[in-house]
């Protein structure tokens, strides 16, 4: 059966009633069966068969009486004791696993609930798949390794992403915990272990990253899972930790994680910004409105206690708003010169409508048509080298950037000095702005910068195309890159 039909009729069985036993709210989870005990079955008794004793022929011919007939006690067999199933090698073949999975219940972690389920059957319809690697690490702190197991599976489509976690306990390992992560493409993930909850042992941080999308948006999301283990393994805390959108549009959810002590105890700080910008198709329609929503902003706290991070206080930074915003297409300097902006429409490029504007002073059109939202598109005059003439100066929005154009002004022409791009990162519709950084009396045009970070967790899968691909976890970097004024034109400084 392919992988999509198996998740297909796993989780139609899931929705229309698989049997699931709710953890309680303190995510003490709710045992099917529990290795270290027993189901007994009771065996109903046999029927005890009766034995009569025939009367014998007497040697003197005296008639001998006949006994009566007396019951011969059966023993009534005892209740059988059928042990559940138990992984006994500390170091178990993904066949070994495969075997042992298929038998017993899993504990399923529900992202939506956010706690834990008993499933019955689940690897009896999504096998592990050949991509499933295996890592030993001692969990708990008790000097013996755990086991890990781990699995990216179609990273091209409909695929998941799986961590399991056993504890090994005196004979054999304790009752899987499973964590899922679903995508409609390009599934990523990655695991490592540090110390969140200060005992001195490591916890389980799992990183999925899912992507889906529709007609005009694409959207990329990641949740972080924090696995503490001592006798089994539970979540103690999950939440998604940042969203990228952008196509029609540019949204993000940024979330910034810090852990802290209060009061001797481990906690986290949470921060939770976020924002959602215009359609771009929309621009010519009659329903366009310049503006980005920003979201509210929150700051929490989770404390640990005991098993898991328990959320203690939340803050709101901002409320929800709506930045509306004045295009500002034409503008004159001192001298009576006006510099104006155009805008023409070109072909779609793979169904995304590009809109350029061409900027004109005077009689002259200067520089090359340019990407731009027109909703968001100012001209200015401005002194910005400190050199007391002013330069023309355009900022605009090009899908998920924004954009910074600067001119010199030569009395009958202009001369191109910038041309800085940014990328939106903040919800305050930072993109690109002018500032004095370094306190000289000139402007730095200062410009946001999304990246990638070092590729790690790789993996190279010889099944999904024609040649092996290899898939990467990389992390979200925000960081500002400074550009300065030397005189002849605005450079990027190291």
């Amino acid at each position: 059966m392919s992988n999509w039909l198996q998740k297909a009729k796993y989780f139609a069985l899931f929705v229309s009633g698989l049997t699931l036993v709710a953890c309680n709210a303190d995510m003490e989870t709710a045992q099917i069966v529990d290795k270290d005990e027993v189901a007994t079955t009771a065996v109903p008794p046999t029927a005890v068969a009766t034995s009569t004793l025939s009367p014998t022929a007497s040697p003197t011919g005296t008639v001998v009486p006949t006994p009566t007939a007396t019951s011969t006690a059966t023993p009534i067999p005892t209740a059988t004791i059928t042990p559940a199933p138990k992984l006994a090698n500390p170091q178990p073949s993904l066949a070994d696993l495969q075997e042992y999975l298929v038998n017993v219940p899993v504990r399923f972690f529900s992202e939506h609930e956010q706690s834990t389920f008993m499933v019955e059957d689940y690897f009896q319809e999504t096998p592990l798949s050949p991509n499933t690697e295996v890592s030993y690490q001692d969990l708990n702190g008790d000097g013996i390794d755990d086991i890990i197991i781990y699995e990216l599976n179609s990273p091209i489509s409909w695929g998941w992403g799986r961590l399991i976690v056993m504890i090994w306990q005196e004979s054999g390992y304790s009752d899987p915990l499973l964590v899922v992560g679903h995508a409609k493409y390009d599934p990523r993930h990655r695991f490592f272990l540090e110390d969140w909850t200060g005992d001195g042992n490591r916890e389980v941080i799992y990183d999925f990253q899912s992507g889906t999308g529709g007609p005009g948006y694409i959207e990329v999301a990641r949740t972080r899972y924090v696995i503490h283990c001592r006798e089994q393994c539970d979540v103690a805390w999950s939440q998604v930790t940042g969203i990228q959108e952008h196509y029609y549009t540019v949204s993000r959810k940024r979330v910034t994680i810090e852990r802290i002590m209060q009061d001797e105890i481990p906690s986290l700080s949470v921060l939770t910004e976020s924002f959602h910008g215009p359609l771009l198709q929309d621009i010519l329609s009659d329903r366009y409105d310049p503006h980005f929503q920003v979201l509210t902003s929150t700051l929490e706290f989770y404390s640990w206690q005991e098993t898991r991070f328990v959320l203690v206080e939340s803050q709101i930074l901002s409320e929800a708003h709506d930045s509306q915003f004045e295009p500002v297409w034409a503008a004159t300097n001192q001298f009576g010169v006006e510099a104006r902006l155009t805008m023409g429409f070109s072909e779609p490029v793979f169904g995304r409508p590009i809109y350029v504007c061409t900027l004109h002073t005077g009689n002259n059109w200067a520089g090359e048509p340019f990407d731009c939202n027109p909703g968001f598109t100012v001209v200015e005059w401005r002194d910005i080298t400190g050199d007391g003439r002013e330069e023309i100066v355009v900022t605009t929005l090009a899908y998920d950037k924004q954009r910074l154009l600067a001119f010199h002004w030569h009395g009958v022409e202009a001369t191109q000095i910038a041309d800085v791009a940014g990328d939106i990162i903040r919800s305050d519709l930072f993109g690109v702005a002018l500032e004095d950084v370094d306190g000289d009396g000139r402007l730095e045009i200062v410009a946001g910068k999304f990246d990638w970070g070092e590729p790690s967790f790789c993996r190279v899968y010889e099944d999904i195309y024609p040649d092996p691909v290899e898939y990467c976890w990389q992390d979200w970097i925000f960081a500002e890159e400074i550009y300065k004024w030397n005189g002849v034109a605005y450079s990027k400084q190291d």
